[in-house]
């Protein structure tokens, strides 16, 4: 029954004076109906439930005025020991009614050109590197008065991706903002106690480089940045959903094309301009020029080489010099390379590989253990020659007076002696030595002739004449009559 037939009811009741069956009768209703629509007005609200809690509740507000933030378990426990014997939940239920705040109204707030940027990450999942896959990361830095921002696509939040993505986004807008505003990050606030907050070295140091203030949302005031905010959910709902990338370079290439064809030739759906625009007309002109050189964000990292002279880092693994094993080695990691130092001096740089588990090797590294096995091979080739017989050494010194290529002589020679023999390729360097022929070709030729002159068969060729005046000597036949006069016929 709805509220406004109740009311009919009592009016009938009460003002008109009619009974119980005539009202049933009027509003073709049941009695019981109208019987019960008047009971529902004459009840009274039921008693409030005494709560375990209520007499302890004037100490929770005592312990909630000396420090707001206490939190429940530790109220709870102060309760307990003044003789609380309910649950948590009861105390959870009344905490959160007596700390619930009203909403409040925000204070809309405009900066001038170039004087503000608003910089924060967001997740999005994760990405193909290669064979396997890595989390995901977003950083954006908008500016405030044009809305005008950058965005890149990062595999991890490190505090030196971290000041490389502003380096990039310092050179995307061609200046320095006067201010930046961070939220609470690890990578910008170190400890904060109310207004009293102590930044991180690192980001001091870069801000101090590049002549910019850092400032800092209020603890829980997310509004305060709204307009990174707001910028971060157009990227999820707009590039991220765009597209299926292939693989994180993909992304990468894309998001750039994404910024400059898209995004910043957009309308601004609340200040109805083209961020673009009012970046290059109104805001650029006040930013702060760039430095010279950029900051060297790289953190220093030492080299622990392994004993085939590589190191890992980040999974993967990658190649230093030989001749720098054993010496205190530091690494840097650069967005897009790897730079190993020796006392401050370069020895190599590798491309950044995302990817996992993967080696990068320089053969150029290895210069020096390959040449020194080379020359090991060919001191073995000398003494196998040396070994063939006492005149393969004066042979030696000929081929080294005569300064031809002495290894590759050699090898020629010992090649021969697969093919001739020990015995024939000796002889021939005894040979070749009495005419004083210092070369591996005269050595085969002597083999060759000899080879030849004892291999050769003298045949002649008589003439017709000759044929036909051969005599034959006749044989005497009658020494075989023996051999048929006991041969059994063979009709027999």
């Amino acid at each position: 029954m709805d509220q406004d037939k109740r009311g009919y009811i009592r009016y009938l009741f009460r003002t008109e004076h009619q009974s119980i069956s005539a009202i049933a009768r009027t509003l073709g209703i049941c009695r019981k109906t109208v019987r019960k629509a008047l009971q529902d007005e004459q009840r009274q609200p039921k008693c409030k439930r005494k709560s375990k809690l209520d007499p302890y509740k004037k100490e929770i507000e005592d312990l909630l005025g000396a420090n707001p933030l206490l939190s429940n378990v530790i109220i709870l426990d102060k309760i307990r020991d003044s003789g609380y014997k309910g649950g948590k939940s009861i105390l959870g239920d009344y905490l959160k009614e007596i700390r619930a705040k009203p909403s409040k109204a925000y204070l809309h707030l405009e900066s001038l050109p170039g004087q503000q940027a608003q910089v924060d990450w967001a997740e999005c999942g994760s990405i193909s590197c290669g064979e396997h896959h890595r989390k995901l990361y977003i950083f954006c830095m908008v500016l405030s008065y044009s809305r005008h921002f950058y965005f890149q696509p990062t595999l991890s939040m490190h505090s030196d991706v971290f000041l490389a993505c502003h380096i990039n986004a310092f050179r995307f807008f061609g200046g320095v903002p006067q201010s930046i505003l961070y939220d609470n990050l690890k990578s910008v606030v170190k400890t904060r106690i109310g207004k009293k907050i102590l930044f991180n070295h690192r980001i001091s140091d870069f801000a101090a480089y590049y002549g910019y203030k850092i400032t800092v949302c209020n603890t829980g005031s997310p509004q305060e940045k709204g307009k990174v905010e707001r910028i971060i959910a157009y990227i999820k709902n707009n590039f991220m959903l765009r597209d299926k990338y292939q693989d994180y370079e993909h992304l990468r290439s894309q998001s750039y094309l994404w910024l400059r064809n898209t995004a910043a030739i957009r309308r601004h759906s609340q200040t109805g301009r083209i961020p673009f625009e009012v970046f290059s007309n109104e805001e650029k002109k006040y930013l702060l020029t760039l430095p010279d050189k950029p900051y060297d964000y790289a953190t220093p990292i030492p080299v622990k080489l392994r004993k085939d002279s590589m190191f890992q880092y980040d999974s993967n693994r990658y190649s230093v010099p030989t001749p720098y094993y054993g010496k205190a080695l530091t690494l840097k990691a650069y967005s897009t390379a790897i730079k190993v130092f020796c006392n401050n001096e370069l020895i190599c740089r590798h491309e950044r590989c995302y990817d996992k588990y993967q080696t990068i090797k320089d053969p150029d590294h290895y210069k020096n253990e390959m040449a020194q096995r080379k020359s090991y091979e060919n001191q073995a080739q000398v003494e196998r020659f040396k070994a063939l017989c006492h005149e393969a050494e004066s042979y030696l010194t000929g081929l080294i007076m005569a300064q031809t290529r002495v290894v590759y002589h050699i090898k020629k020679i010992l090649s021969l002696e697969i093919i001739f023999g020990k015995t024939a390729v000796c002889s021939a360097i005894v040979k070749a030595l009495d005419h004083q022929a210092f070369h591996w070709e005269y050595i085969k030729n002597i083999l060759l002739s000899s080879n030849k002159t004892k291999n050769q068969v003298i045949i002649t060729t008589p003439n017709k004449k000759e044929l036909m005046d051969i005599n034959v000597k006749e044989l005497d036949l009658s020494q075989y009559d023996h051999l048929t006069s006991n041969v059994e016929s063979d009709d027999e």
